[in-house]
Order: structure tokens, then C-alpha cells, then sequence
């Protein structure tokens, strides 16, 4: 009687590492319990995924809070004592009681150089192009062969050579093909159905072209000598002010006074018009709403750090409690609180108050007012001003961290007249020829002062000095702000140095977990394929015993 044996089925599996699970008929599920294992040996860098992500999230935070500080300072620069301060900007302004629209006369461009000023300018005329007209001749006319020579002004000047006969338009094409050296250009307009006439114009406004007609090309064409016959003055810019008169051979005047360009589009005829060069109160207003704008975005985000729900939970304020973020919020306030009053001057002075949620709000037309009526009492708001009671003590820079506040200078000067020491409030200043600055580091920094006296002795004067809410501001933000130094820099640089350390080691745990992985499998391999072997020979005796029976 013949014997069988059941063979069993082998199925295998690939595991998320790409390892191999093998599962046989032992009624073992090794998969599951592989990764069981490997899920239990992977805890500690799950434990791990969800510190970096939460560090990441606070890294993104605190990036976030640096920028809007940073913008903070950005909007306050402008308007405190650093150079190139808003202040220093100055714009045209035209009026006129004669003409309804100014502007459609001229326009005023101010640049860097440009003083406070008010002038009287009148127009009398434009610079314009010299234009020679030829008669108007049959449009089918030819000209040539021969050659006659073309100059406008101060440019090179070109001879325009014809070989043969060429019609009027050729004769066109061939003088604006050198009319960058030249300075003429020509163009053919139709007079009638059978007529044309060649016009001759100046590249440029307020020259005049001259022609060497060597072989009559242009007097065929009805063009003499007498026809660029011309003043030259005649064809430039002519206008006044006060009173000076001017021409320039271009509409387009730079520096007329220092750092002040116009841009003539009529004459004023009967009419004048009043040029001011004065403080841009539009840059002004635009950087005081600015600051307005960078202040409300941080009191937004510091908000959203401060936000609990109805129990109390802060889930969405990553920075909820955080030491730092109170103290950045209280420097901020203790700036503006130190600065609610300058001067007798208040915020609320130029239409900004304080709302809900410690916002910043602007009445718009107050600001305006303030700015035409006193725009120096918002500069001595938001900037330091400093005096001193000695005519030979002067302030180059009140900066740094200086309070507001009277102090005492000495400054000893020797025989020669040469600055020999320095004093602040007893603190000894770094003395450079006649320049006096605060030494590093000490209370000091930031103040440079000049001493111009040259009486031998020690001389003693009073500084008085009064911070502007932009400097002071400044000056708390430094500490937070400071891309190498600030406190925020050194937040984020040791988070992500936690980060880097987690990520080190949960990586070296998924790798010993993967180890793990692969030994498991190998090992239920084993155990399957000796379980298998096992069941085989059992299948081999039963087999065996029953024949041993039947027979």
C-alpha cells in the first residue's frame, strides 16, 4: 500500500525595513510578534520624534517672534538718531498764485546734498529741437550720386555718401544710419498724394545742425545755408530764479541748486512758480506708521503666545510661560512707558494711543496735523537730542544706553591746547584729538562728544540729555535682536543643538532596532524551518507505522 506525506505551506512576508518575514505552519504569527518587538525597542525614539518635533515647533516660534522684533527695530532706525535718519529727508513742494496746476509746468527732484530753501521760478521757454524742413519735391525724386555732411552740436558729425541716384526715402534710411554720429536725423513726410519733404531734426534739444552741402545734394532738394541759419540760444531751456537767469540746452536740469534737479514741461508765460525744498513729511508719517504697523504685528503674535482655552490649556501657545517672551514684552513696554512723555510731548500728541490688546491705533488725521503744525517735536519724541551748556563742548552722538538726564563733563586740556583726559560723571572717556567717546562696555558707549576749547586747564560743562523713544526702544531690542549675541539667537542655536542630539540618538535606536529586526527574522526562520522539519519526520513515522499496521 503506497504511503504519503502532506507537505506544509511556507508563506513570506516583507516587513516595512525591506526584511523578510517567513511564516510556516506552526501557527506562530511571527510577523506580529516581530513587530511587536521592534515596536517596543522603537519607544524611546518615538518618545524622542515627539521632543524634536516640539523643539521644532518653539525653533519656528522663536524665528518667527526675532523677525517681528527685528522688524520693530527696522521701522525705528529711521526715526532715531542713527545716520540717515527719516528727518533728514527732504522733498520739493510747488505752489503758485498765478497757475492752477504747477505741476503741469515742472517737476522738482530732490537728492542727497539738498538744503531747506524756497525759490521763485519762472519759465520763459523749452529747449527744443532744431528742425530743417526741405521743399516739398515729387515723391519719386532721386538725389545723387555725391556726398554732403551732417553735425548737430558737439557730436562727431558724419558725411553721408550717395553712389548713385537714391530716392528720398534711401536718402532718409541712409542719414539716420549715422545719426548717432552725426546728431541728425531725417525723416520723409508725405505732403500730398505725389509730394514729399525731407525734415531734418537735432538728436537732441537746444543744438543746432550745421551741413556741408559739398555737392548741392541738399540745395536740389531746396535746402541752403541760410535754412541752419539759426541762434543757438534760442533753441535752449531759458527760465529764472530768483531772479537768475539760466539756460540749459536740455529740459532736464540737474543741481540747479545742490542736489535739487527740475524737469521743464511749459513755459509760465505771465505766471511764476514757488519751489520749496523741506522736510518729507509723507516719509515721515510713512515711517511712523510703519513702526505703528511692525509694533501691532509683534503684540499679535505675543497674544497668540498668551491664548488659553476655557480650560485653561495653551495648546497653540507654543512660548505660553516662557521667561523669555515676558521679558522681551516688558522691555518693550518699559521703552514706551519710559517715553510716554517728551518734551511735554505725548504719543497721543500725534493721534496714537494705546487700544485693546496694548495695539497701537493711529488717528489718522491727528498725525497729519501734528505734522504740519511742529514735525520737529515728533523728531524730538522719537530721537535723542542732547545740549550742553559749554559753547566748546559739542554732541557728535548721544546713543547707546544712555538715560535721560543731566551729566557732568570734565575735560582737561594742557598747555598747547591739546585734549589731555576726559571725564562723564567721573567715568573716564577715550579721548582721540578733540573727540571724547565712551569706552566699551562701560555706561557710556555710544556717547561721542567734541571738545573744540583750546584754554589749558579743566573745564566743566553739563550734558544734558534726553532719549527718544526710537533710541531707547533700540536699545532694548539689541539685547533680543543681535544676530550673534541676542538672546533669541542663543534660544534657537541651543534648541536646534538639543534637536541635533535627539536626532543622533533616536537615529542610533532605529538603527539597533533594525539589527533587532533582522536577528527576530532570522530567528523565526530558524524556528519555522526546524518546526517544519520536525512535523516532516513525524509525518514520516505515522506514515511508516501505518504500514507497518495494514500489513
Amino acid at each position: 500500500m503506497s504511503t504519503s506525506v502532506s507537505s506544509s505551506t511556507v508563506t513570506t512576508a516583507t516587513s516595512g525595513s525591506g526584511t523578510t518575514y517567513i511564516s510556516g505552519t506552526s501557527g506562530f504569527d511571527s510577523s506580529a510578534l516581530i513587530k511587536a518587538a521592534v515596536n517596543a525597542r522603537m519607544q524611546p525614539a518615538y518618545t524622542l520624534d515627539a521632543a524634536i518635533k516640539d523643539a521644532g515647533t518653539k525653533v519656528t516660534s522663536w524665528q518667527e517672534m526675532l523677525t517681528d522684533l527685528t522688524a520693530i527695530s527696522d521701522s525705528l532706525k529711521p526715526l532715531s538718531s542713527a545716520k540717515g535718519a527719516v528727518y533728514s529727508t527732504f522733498t520739493a513742494y510747488l505752489n503758485s498764485s498765478t497757475l492752477t496746476t504747477p505741476s503741469s509746468y515742472v517737476a522738482a527732484t530732490v537728492t542727497d546734498g539738498a538744503a531747506a530753501g524756497i525759490y521763485d521760478v519762472k519759465i520763459e521757454r523749452l529747449a527744443t529741437t532744431h528742425k530743417v524742413a526741405a521743399n516739398a519735391v515729387a515723391t519719386a525724386t532721386t538725389v545723387g550720386p555725391g556726398s554732403f555732411t551732417l553735425k548737430a552740436g558737439t557730436a562727431e558729425g558724419a558725411t553721408i555718401t550717395l553712389d548713385k541716384a537714391t530716392s528720398l526715402s534711401d536718402l532718409a534710411k541712409a542719414i539716420n544710419a549715422q545719426s548717432a554720429t552725426s546728431g541728425v536725423s531725417a525723416t520723409l513726410v508725405k505732403t500730398s498724394d505725389n509730394q514729399s519733404t525731407l525734415v531734418l531734426s537735432a538728436t537732441t534739444t537746444g543744438v543746432a545742425i550745421t551741413a556741408t552741402d559739398t555737392d548741392g545734394l541738399l540745395a536740389g532738394l531746396g535746402l541752403d545755408s541760410g535754412d541752419f541759419t539759426v541762434d543757438g540760444e534760442s533753441l535752449k531751456a531759458k527760465l529764472t530764479i530768483d531772479g537768475v537767469t539760466v539756460t540749459s540746452s536740455t529740459n532736464d536740469i540737474k543741481d540747479l541748486v545742490p542736489g535739487v534737479s527740475l524737469n521743464l514741461y511749459a513755459a509760465t508765460g505771465t505766471g511764476s512758480i514757488t519751489l520749496e525744498i523741506g522736510q518729507d513729511l509723507s516719509a515721515l508719517k510713512k515711517q511712523v506708521e510703519t513702526f505703528v504697523k511692525a509694533f501691532n504685528a509683534y503684540r499679535t503674535f505675543a497674544l497668540t503666545q498668551q491664548a488659553t482655552d476655557e480650560n485653561g490649556a495653551a495648546d497653540t501657545a507654543i512660548l505660553f510661560g516662557d521667561g523669555l517672551l515676558r521679558s522681551a514684552n516688558s522691555a518693550i513696554f518699559d521703552a514706551i512707558n519710559a517715553n510716554t512723555k517728551v518734551g511735554g510731548v505725548t504719543l497721543a500728541n500725534f493721534g496714537i494711543t494705546m487700544g485693546t490688546g496694548n495695539m497701537l491705533e493711529i488717528d489718522d488725521a491727528a498725525l497729519q496735523k501734528a505734522l504740519l503744525q511742529d514735525p520737529k517735536a515728533i523728531q524730538a519724541f522719537f530721537q535723542t537730542s542732547s545740549t550742553s551748556t559749554s559753547p566748546d563742548l559739542g554732541v557728535y552722538q548721544a546713543g547707546g544706553k544712555v538715560a535721560t538726564g543731566d551729566y557732568t563733563v570734565n575735560v582737561t586740556v594742557d598747555g598747547s591746547g591739546a585734549v589731555t583726559g576726559a571725564t562723564i560723571n567721573g567715568v573716564a572717556l577715550a579721548v582721540n584729538g578733540t573727540t571724547l567717546t565712551g569706552t566699551t562696555g562701560s555706561a557710556y558707549e555710544g556717547v561721542t562728544l567734541v571738545y573744540t576749547g583750546k584754554e589749558a586747564g579743566t573745564h566743566t560743562a553739563t550734558l544734558s540729555i534726553s532719549r527718544g523713544l526710537a533710541d531707547t526702544m533700540l536699545s532694548s531690542l539689541e539685547t533680543y535682536t543681535n544676530s550673534s549675541t541676542g538672546l533669541i539667537a542663543n534660544k534657537v542655536a541651543n534648541l536646534n543643538q538639543t534637536i541635533a542630539t535627539k536626532q543622533s540618538r533616536r537615529d542610533e535606536i532605529a538603527t539597533s532596532a533594525a539589527s533587532y529586526e533582522d536577528q527576530l527574522v532570522k530567528y523565526y526562520a530558524r524556528l519555522e524551518a526546524q518546526i517544519q522539519a520536525s512535523k516532516t519526520t513525524l509525518q514520516k513515522i505515522e506514515a511508516l507505522f501505518f504500514s507497518k499496521n495494514n500489513d
